[in-house]
């Protein structure tokens, strides 16, 4: 895939980056792999390469140019969101995933609604010390989101 000047441009601009000619043809195959390109609205697609997602523009066998990841709209954000390959990635550098994409089928089985815990009835402070007592209930608060 050919990606213009004014592309890496875009790109050094943007993202900060600046390829070698090797680098960029690796990006430029990486591009054409399904595993590592989601296709957005129109010509805009989003792609994972090195560690970091890009957001680009492009045409058949061109790179036109680069946007920033802040450029994404809410239909690229919602195509991203059901997407597959973006889920399976796990870097969600357009924040587009969180606790409320959490099918709450999942979330049931994770964290029931009822939360309660029986302890023995006679613990002394050695047995069972406050402070983990205080940090089992904070771990279980961060986990079950209450």
């Amino acid at each position: 895939m050919k990606i213009s000047t004014h592309a890496k441009e875009r790109a050094f601009e943007r993202y900060g980056i600046r390829f070698s000619k090797k680098r960029w043809e690796l990006f430029g195959r990486t591009l054409r792999n399904p595993k590592y390109t989601v296709c957005l609205q129109g010509d805009r697609l989003a792609c994972y390469f090195e560690h970091q997602w890009f957001l680009l523009i492009g045409k058949k066998d061109a790179v036109l140019t680069f946007l920033s990841l802040e450029d994404a709209n809410d239909d690229d954000r919602q195509l991203l969101r059901g997407d597959e390959r973006y889920r399976r990635i796990n870097d969600d550098a357009f924040q587009v995933l969180g606790q409320n994409s959490i099918p709450s089928v999942m979330m049931q089985d994770v964290c029931p609604t009822e939360r309660s815990v029986a302890l023995p009835p006679v613990l002394t402070e050695e047995e069972l010390p406050s402070d983990v007592i205080e940090s089992a209930e904070k771990l279980m608060k961060e986990l079950c989101g209450s």
